[in-house]
C-alpha cells in the first residue's frame, strides 16, 4: 500500500469522536458526510459514531443469560394449564395472549414463541396484581429490562428480588418499581 493511500484514511479509533474534530493527517482531506452523500450535513459532521464494543456485547449477553436462567419460564399453553378448567378450553394460547394484551403480564419472545415468567402467577394461575402495576411503572421498557429488574436484588427491598415478594409484600414491590423508574432523588 502506498503511504499516501494509508494516510488518507484516519485511524479507526478516531471515528468514535465527532467527525469535525477527529484526528486526521495534516493537509489531507477527511472523508466526510459531504464525500459520502454529495451534500454537507452539519448535524452528521458533529455527531459521534457509536462503534461496536465487544466487551459491552459480552456483558449484555451475560446479563440476559442470568435473567433468562434465573427463573422458570412458561409457554402460552403452560400459562393456560395453571388455571382451573384448562382441559375444557379449546385454545390453549388465548388466555396468555389475553393477559398479555391487558397488561397483566409480560413475555419474552424467543424463537417466535412467547415465554412468561412463572413468578408472575399465583398458585391458581392468576397473575399477581402487583405485576400489572410494575408494568405500568416501567411504561414502554423492554420485557428484558422488566425481567432484569424482577430478577435483580434491590436495596429498596432489603436485598431481596422483587419476584420473591410478589405474594408476601406486593405493595413494597410496586413502591420499589416506582422508585427504580424515578431514579435517585437529589436534594
Amino acid at each position: 500500500m502506498l503511504a499516501s493511500q494509508h494516510e488518507a484514511t484516519p485511524p479507526f479509533h478516531s471515528l468514535s469522536m465527532p467527525l469535525s474534530v477527529a484526528a486526521q493527517p495534516a493537509g489531507l482531506p477527511y472523508p466526510s458526510a459531504r464525500a459520502a452523500t454529495g451534500t454537507f450535513d452539519p448535524v452528521l459532521e458533529q455527531t459521534p459514531i457509536r462503534l461496536h464494543d465487544p466487551v459491552q456485547e459480552r456483558l449484555r449477553q451475560r446479563a440476559a443469560t442470568a435473567v433468562l436462567n434465573g427463573t422458570e419460564w412458561l409457554t402460552s399453553a403452560q400459562v393456560d394449564a395453571l388455571a382451573p378448567g384448562a382441559d375444557k378450553r379449546s385454545n390453549a394460547h388465548a388466555r396468555a395472549n389475553r393477559l398479555l394484551g391487558e397488561g397483566r403480564v409480560f413475555a419474552i419472545e424467543q424463537g417466535g414463541r412467547k415465554h412468561y415468567p412463572r413468578y408472575a402467577f399465583d398458585a391458581l394461575g392468576t397473575p399477581y396484581g402487583a405485576v400489572r402495576e410494575v408494568l405500568q411503572a416501567f411504561g414502554d421498557a423492554s420485557p428484558l429490562r422488566v425481567a432484569s429488574w424482577f430478577e435483580s436484588t434491590s436495596a429498596a427491598l432489603d436485598g431481596r428480588r422483587p419476584r420473591e415478594l410478589l405474594d408476601s409484600d406486593p405493595s413494597a414491590v410496586v413502591r420499589a418499581a416506582r422508585e427504580h423508574v424515578a431514579g435517585p432523588l437529589h436534594g
